[in-house]
């Protein structure tokens, strides 16, 4: 086994882009489904990561969010880039 081609597959692993799509019939806050994002990109709990609020405001983010906006933001959290679409969803790389 080489060690190297595994490094390989899970450094491509780390830089592959996942797109969350966001389900406007729930009533979850956008702030939710970019954490909810970000877990599921890096495996780890919710209460591990860093607050939201740490990089900007969750309330101002669930504002600018609506089903009736085409809006879209980007932004650094937890050592990922995310961005937020309201076409696209939560894009995590």
């Amino acid at each position: 086994m080489n060690s190297d081609a595994d490094d390989d597959s899970a450094s491509t692993a780390d830089q592959e882009t996942t797109v969350h799509p966001i389900d406007w019939s729930r009533r979850d806050p956008i702030s939710s489904a970019v954490v909810d994002a970000v877990v599921s990109k890096t495996g780890t709990d919710a209460v591990s990561l860093p607050p939201l609020e740490e990089v900007l405001d969750g309330d101002a983010l669930n504002r600018l969010f609506t089903r009736e906006t085409d809006t879209e933001l980007s932004f650094e959290y937890a050592g990922l880039a995310v961005v937020v679409s309201t076409i696209d969803g939560v894009t995590v790389s």
